[in-house]
């Protein structure tokens, strides 16, 4: 699809139109996440589940940065292409691909070699520590692939083309299924065969991608000079993604610090809440990426001049998230037990059935407010306020690890479940303060 323009088209569908593939990319990239756990848990056992779910903090943190730097630059090159200063954009899209290729190496570098170090901080059980750390390793492997893949699809989004970004994470989702399915059921590996089937899928996606990228800025018939890194683009890029990174790192440190609260609880409680949490990321992908719509259409407003569209645009994505985040709750309330039953099998899966649909049922109920607060926060992150987009991440987490550490270490999963809604309610409503304020009015960032 040619690039989207959300400047002219009518707000309500021309964000609905926009966010639907950024919503079934996603869902088939956390669609592989939940076959490798079903996968794992069934045919490796309770142990390799948890192993897996305890290095998933971990992986996020790092993928977080990754996510960040995604949308950050895309920010940047949204407001350019809005406003038309394409020699511009060509020399932000540079930049970012540059100086995110190099920070990626060096994150690689440093989850090889601190891996098992990392997990001994968070107080990983002993049983599955050494599962763990090898998953982590053959992971990293491929991390400059997965940062790769995050800038080069924040740019298609950037530039309204949110359909190739879904095109590739379709292809490297069955990918990865397969390869999953293969490496464990037909030749006998268990957590080292997700992380490879991974690190294969990530890296050949990534190829596609720049080739696909290429021809597609070739085709824009950009005639203004550009450059491959200009100093002035990198620290504008920074100014939004070093707080978008920040925040995205914040909500994975805070994930961090709640699996250490967890690991207490034991392997048992570990498995639930790593069941638990692969269907919660999948659930909460429509709210998400509402979100990220909701920025991109900001950002392109701002840069064209007309930020009286934008209320529209939030409208329409406030009204998308509460109506999707109360139909998924209803069907996961319903439908829990059976769910996280689907992750495991054999002793002890009774337990760890239990202790997963509890934290899910109760966290789904309050997905329309997740929902809300990322689309109100979407409209700060795109119009460059990026001050209170970061005050509304830092309290949602300074929140729940609060009441994380205090109450729910000594009440068990379900409170770790009641503090991550606390969180959203609290962040939900300074964000609606900071949106009815106005000041994201008035920051310009090109």
């Amino acid at each position: 699809m040619a690039t989207r323009d959300l400047t002219t088209c009518k707000p309500a569908s021309g964000l609905i139109k926009y966010a639907i593939p950024l919503i079934l990319g996603n869902m088939f990239q956390q669609l592989y996440n939940l076959v490798d756990t079903i996968v794992v848990g069934n045919y490796c056992g309770r142990h390799a589940l948890a192993a897996v779910g305890a290095s998933a903090p971990v992986t996020t943190l790092f993928i977080c940065i990754s996510v960040g730097g995604g949308i950050g630059s895309s920010v940047i090159i949204a407001q350019m292409y809005g406003a038309r200063k394409m020699g511009r954009m060509m020399t932000a899209i540079k930049t970012a691909c540059t100086v995110f290729c190099i920070i990626g190496a060096v994150l690689m570098a440093a989850g090889i070699f601190l891996n098992k170090a990392i997990l001994g901080w968070l107080n990983t059980p002993a049983d599955i520590i050494d599962d763990a750390a090898l998953y982590m390793r053959i992971y990293f492997y491929g991390f400059l692939f997965m940062m790769m893949f995050n800038v080069f699809n924040a740019v298609f989004n950037a530039l309204g083309d949110s359909r190739k970004p879904l095109i590739f994470l379709t292809a490297s989702s069955i990918l990865n299924i397969f390869l999953n399915i293969y490496f464990i059921t037909r030749l006998g590996m268990t957590v080292d065969g997700v992380a490879w089937a991974t690190v294969i899928s990530q890296g050949l996606a990534v190829i596609a991608t720049v080739i696909v990228l290429v021809v597609k800025l070739r085709r824009m018939n950009i005639t203004e000079p550009s450059k491959w890194f200009d100093g002035k683009t990198c620290r504008t890029i920074f100014r939004v993604a070093g707080p978008t990174i920040l925040q995205q790192s914040v909500v994975a440190v805070g994930l961090l610090l709640m699996q250490s609260v967890i690991n207490g609880f034991g392997s048992i409680a570990v498995a639930g809440y790593t069941a638990a949490n692969k269907i919660d990321l999948m659930a909460i992908l429509p709210m998400t990426n509402m979100g990220n719509a909701v920025s991109t259409f900001t950002a392109q407003n701002i840069g064209a001049g007309k930020k009286e569209r934008i209320p529209q645009g939030l409208k329409a994505g406030l009204t998308a998230v509460v109506v999707i985040g109360l139909v998924i709750a209803a069907l996961l309330v319903i439908f829990g037990n059976a769910l996280v039953g689907l992750f495991v099998s054999g002793e002890g899966a009774e337990a760890v059935i239990e202790e997963g649909a509890r934290y899910l049922k109760i966290s789904s109920i309050f997905y329309f407010i997740f929902g809300a607060m990322n689309s109100l926060s979407g409209v700060l992150r795109g119009a460059g306020d990026m001050k209170s987009f970061l005050a509304t991440t830092l309290t949602n987490f300074a929140v729940r690890i609060v009441l994380s550490f205090t109450i729910a270490a000594h009440m068990g999963l379900y409170m770790v479940a009641w503090s991550t809604v606390i969180g959203w309610v609290v962040s939900f409503v300074l964000a609606a303060i900071l949106y009815r304020s106005g000041k994201w009015k008035k920051k310009e960032l090109i």
